[in-house]
């Protein structure tokens, strides 16, 4: 399948097939993450979640799923943001974010996912959803965010959008778009394989991917322009 245009999802009356939840649960530094053993992520990380039950409120599921899935009960919740994905097939999913600071049980591995601990410094992006690594640091910043997505499988499409962000004159393909808790403006780019440029400005942050033949006017106008210094990192 081809890529999809930004156009051929109307968010303004988007309505998902299904509603689900991850919950985070966070201790000492540490976060609780999954590999999931089944259905859709299959073999990606990911934290506790599942879909929401017919008569169930989101945080009754956020309980439910996660006691399920690794066998803790999280307590203390707390929203933290809410994420929309539509994919190429046709399937299409809001999930509803949370965040808890206690639990009880014993940390158990089911049919349905392998759990471990990691540092929150260190968190395994190249094994997760390739949205994560968009809205996961504002969730440990305490940051709330609203996000909207498009995947063919587990690829993150290309947005064909200039409309959002006109920041640039020099061409480039926008993926992912969110909004959050307004910040100043700040940019950084990431090199790699693929040189990635989050740009977090007027309470929105839009990332690009750059072509490597003029990354380098790209970010040389956008100094100008916002009159910030881009600030380059290493992918994780």
């Amino acid at each position: 399948m081809g890529v999809m245009e930004s156009d051929e999802v109307d968010w303004g009356t988007w309505v998902p097939k299904d509603r689900a939840v991850l919950t985070f649960i966070r201790c000492a530094g540490r976060l609780l993450l999954i590999v999931k053993k089944r259905g859709l992520g299959q073999g990606k990380v990911n934290a506790p979640g599942g879909r929401i039950e017919a008569g169930e409120t989101p945080e009754q599921a956020a309980v439910r799923e996660t006691r399920e899935e690794v066998g803790l009960t999280p307590a203390g919740l707390r929203a933290a943001g809410c994420l929309d994905f539509a994919f190429a097939d046709g399937y299409s999913l809001s999930c509803r974010v949370f965040t808890a600071d206690r639990y009880s049980g014993v940390l158990t591995e089911t049919d349905e996912a392998a759990p471990f601990w990691c540092a929150e410094s260190d968190i395994p992006y190249d094994r997760m959803w390739a949205d994560d690594r968009l809205w996961i640091p504002l969730m440990l910043d305490g940051k709330g965010f609203e996000g909207r997505f498009i995947f063919d499988g587990d690829r993150m499409l290309v947005l064909n959008d200039e409309t959002r962000m006109p920041i640039t004159r020099v061409a480039y393909s926008a993926i992912g778009y969110a909004t959050y808790t307004p910040q100043p403006t700040r940019i950084r780019l990431f090199r790699g394989t693929d040189h990635w440029l989050h740009v977090q400005t007027g309470g929105s942050f839009v990332v690009l991917r750059l072509d490597k033949s003029n990354y380098t006017e790209i970010i040389d106008e956008l100094e100008e322009r916002t009159g910030k210094t881009v600030h380059q990192a290493e992918p994780r």
